[in-house]
C-alpha cells in the first residue's frame, strides 16, 4: 500500500549536523510511519519510532529526539494527548503534528494549542517535509 506522503525523487542533501539530530515519529498507522521514517531517513536523520502514545513517552523520555512527529489522527484523541504530554515533560520541545489527509478544523486547533509548532496536513511531498523539520529544527525554542 503506498502511503500519503509522496517518495522523494532525488537524494535530499544533509548536513552533519542533521545527522546528530534523532526525531521521534509517533503514529499508530504503520504503512505513514514507515512511508515519514524513509523520507526522514533519506535526508539524514535518525529516527525512532513509537505506535502509541505511552510508547511515545516512553521513547521521549529516553531519546530527548530534537523534534517529535505526532499524528493527530491517532485513535481516541491519542494524538493531542501526547503532544501536551510532551511539552509538559519539557516546554522547549518541538513538536510537529501531521496527518494523513484532510481534517477537521478543530482538530488543527487542538493540535495547535497543545503546542505542535506547525501542523502539515498530507499528502506531503517529501521536500516539504524536509522543509519543515529543518525549520523547526532551526526556530529558537
Amino acid at each position: 500500500m503506498v502511503g500519503p506522503f509522496e517518495s522523494p525523487d532525488s537524494k535530499i542533501s544533509t548536513t552533519l549536523g542533521d545527522l546528530m539530530t534523532q526525531i521521534l515519529l509517533v503514529d499508530d498507522d504503520d504503512a505513514t510511519k514507515e512511508r515519514l521514517e524513509h523520507i526522514l531517513l533519506s535526508a539524514g536523520w535518525p529516527t525512532v519510532a513509537a505506535a502509541t502514545g505511552k510508547q511515545a513517552i516512553q521513547l521521549f523520555a529516553r531519546h530527548q529526539p530534537r523534534l517529535t512527529m505526532v499524528s493527530i489522527e491517532m485513535k481516541a484523541g491519542v494524538g493531542a494527548e501526547t503532544i501536551s504530554r510532551i511539552r509538559w515533560q519539557r516546554r522547549d520541545a518541538a513538536v510537529l503534528a501531521v496527518t494523513r489527509g484532510p481534517v477537521a478544523p478543530d482538530l488543527l486547533k487542538t493540535a495547535r494549542a497543545c503546542g505542535a509548532r506547525q501542523v502539515l496536513i498530507g499528502p506531503v511531498a517529501a521536500e516539504e517535509l524536509v522543509a519543515a523539520v529543518r525549520t523547526a529544527l532551526e526556530k529558537p525554542q
